[in-house]
């Protein structure tokens, strides 16, 4: 089956550089918020697997990085090799693309983004040049981490505000006046054939909303 490919950061920054152009704010912050991290999922086929993979699709602007959730297993020690693997990235939403909008709470969605330990939400949330973003989210309160293990909120999240999770391709992130978006966990390159060379987050959101 067809795998996503995942940079390291080095290979991100070089790619930036390529051809003569500047590596821009957003080049740093995806280097470090993709440092070290190595997922394994199936890309999402297009839009119309979009639309029935999430519980919500929204568009906006990553506002801030917080805290994120930790997860609890009955070995205390795989809960400390765990700990600091996950961030909430905190959304201002323009529109709903798609799904239940009961998931955002005062104008916002709080996602669960997995990281590295060696990236601290402190050097996360410096970094971050607030880009346009759209992101295809599930109910966190549905996903089950396996090994027996529980999930905690993060204090830092609203208490009446649901938690999101990222799929891990449908997380993406633009500059203004950018001509390609940016993925976190994910490349461009690796969009499955039915996204038809979409590289734009409006693009993005245009088809899920048409697929919808």
């Amino acid at each position: 089956m067809r795998k996503l490919t995942y940079l390291s950061v080095a290979a991100v920054l070089a790619l930036a550089g390529c051809g003569g152009s500047q590596a821009t704010d957003l080049d740093g912050f995806v280097g470090i918020a993709a440092r070290g991290i190595h997922l394994d999922c199936e890309p999402l086929a297009g839009p119309a697997d979009a639309v029935a993979k999430s519980d919500l699709v929204v568009t906006g602007t990553l506002a801030d990085i917080r805290e994120g959730v930790r997860v609890v297993y009955p070995d205390p020690a795989y809960t400390e090799r765990r700990a600091g693997s996950y961030a909430t990235y905190v959304v201002r939403v323009d529109s709903v693309v798609s799904g239940n909008p009961a998931g955002v709470a005062g104008g916002h969605v709080y996602v669960a983004v997995a990281k590295s330990r060696s990236a601290t939400i402190e050097e996360l949330a410096a970094a971050n040049p607030h880009p346009r973003v759209v992101v295809v989210l599930s109910d966190l309160g549905r996903w089950d981490p396996g090994r027996g293990a529980t999930v905690q909120r993060p204090s830092a999240v609203p208490a009446d505000a649901p938690m999101q999770n990222a799929l891990c391709d449908g997380l993406w992130l633009q500059d203004t006046g950018a001509p390609v978006m940016r993925g976190v966990h994910a490349q461009v390159d690796d969009l499955a054939p039915g996204w038809e060379g979409i590289r734009t987050v409006d693009a993005y959101a245009t088809a899920i909303r048409a697929a919808g």
